[in-house]
């Protein structure tokens, strides 16, 4: 049976907003059995390895200059190593649901770091930007004003936690834009995934993680599912869509995978998501909607919207 250029294109749209919704949990599973460390080390190994090797046999040649090697290696450190692992670091206290919309307000940080950079952003996107913060306020009333029960500082630590991701993605994503490689997209972020597997063993050395692994069948599970289906797999998708759809309707997946998170988590794992994070959570999308709609229409930008973690070519899939 042949199926159209269009009906592939959709399907392999729709594979990346489960796949990538779906990682949220799976972080949340696998930290109840690895430390944050091992488990995205291991993650990672397997996930760039098995992008080397295709990458190898498709005939795609490493880098050639140091530079090169350098610019691929600053990506995967501020997305792989810093963001991701302190996603997996707070996801140990904070509700899967919960991580993915903060990790949809993203695009705000974005818009910010590129306005530091000297780019000129219109009002409207900076009213869109302001309506988002709010909109984590409304995700954050009920413990504001003591509704729900106190959660305990490591809890609010590891909120910033997840701020820390937003930056840590959104600089990366700004140098990536900024210094672009020549290197395939499926090699760069095959690199960039060894890279960070290398880099999370001292980390955890470090942070004394590696002296609590306990290998079991949920931690292996865990590794496999983010390897293959949150990496490989649904990386190869989203490689298949930047070139058979425009980039407003790739974008799509950054509103619908914290969507997937928060309805997985509320149905797996019984997480708790009453009318203020439902609320907040629809702020926050409608506002990246906004912006993203507004850097469309901005001279320069048309067909460019505002990259999610993993966009632009050259920054690989992290969540």
């Amino acid at each position: 049976m042949q199926f159209s250029q269009k009906f592939k294109a959709n399907f392999a749209l729709v594979l990346v907003c489960f796949f990538w919704g779906t990682t949220y949990l799976a972080i949340a599973e696998g930290v109840e059995a690895l430390p944050p460390s091992v488990l995205l080390a291991l993650r990672f190994a397997i996930a760039g390895g098995v992008l080397l090797v295709v990458s190898l046999a498709m005939g795609i040649p490493l880098p050639r200059d140091r530079g090169e090697w350098g610019r691929i290696a600053m990506v995967g450190i501020t997305h792989l190593a810093v963001g991701s692992y302190m996603l997996a670091w707070a996801e140990q206290r904070v509700e899967s649901g919960l991580a993915s919309v903060i990790i949809a307000a993203f695009p705000f940080f974005f818009v910010g770091m590129a306005a530091l950079g000297g780019e000129k952003m219109n009002k409207r996107i900076w009213l869109g930007i302001l309506v988002g913060f709010l909109g984590i306020g409304v995700l954050f009333w009920p413990d504001l004003v003591g509704i729900r029960a106190p959660q305990g500082t490591l809890y609010y630590v590891s909120i910033g936690a997840l701020m820390v991701t937003n930056i840590s993605w959104a600089y990366g994503s700004w140098f990536a834009q900024r210094h672009p490689v020549r290197t395939h997209k499926l090699m760069s972020v095959a690199l960039q995934s060894l890279i960070c597997g290398a880099l999370l063993v001292p980390v955890g050395a470090v942070t004394g993680e590696l002296s609590d692994v306990q290998l079991s069948l949920k931690g292996w599970l865990a590794v496999g599912y983010l390897a293959i289906f949150g990496s490989v797999l649904a990386y190869g998708c989203y490689m298949y869509i930047l070139d058979h759809m425009s980039a407003a309707k790739v974008s799509l997946h950054a509103y619908i995978n914290p969507l997937v998170a928060v309805i997985l988590g509320a149905m797996l794992r019984g997480e708790d998501f009453g009318p203020w994070r439902i609320a907040g959570t629809a702020v926050i999308l409608a506002s990246v909607f906004f912006v993203n709609t507004e850097t469309l229409h901005e001279p320069g930008h048309e067909e460019q919207p505002v990259p999610s973690p993993g966009e632009k070519g050259d920054v690989g899939e992290v969540i």
